[in-house]
């Protein structure tokens, strides 16, 4: 079984990839606004990470 942080990045991924059109059911909406206002259009692991670090 996967991890909520590993389904919470993969939601992350998706919703950069489509624009923020993607619903999210592992409250990844609040590391997609903080991606979109830093410019951040790509996950990386250590992104992941550091967005899990913040809070």
């Amino acid at each position: 079984m996967e991890s909520h942080i590993s389904l919470k990045a993969k939601e992350l991924r998706g919703a950069l990839e489509n624009g923020g059109k993607k619903k999210c059911y592992y409250d990844a909406q609040d590391w997609y606004k903080k991606c979109k206002a830093r410019g951040i259009t790509e996950l990386t692991p250590d992104l992941a990470l550091q967005l899990r670090k913040e809070g």
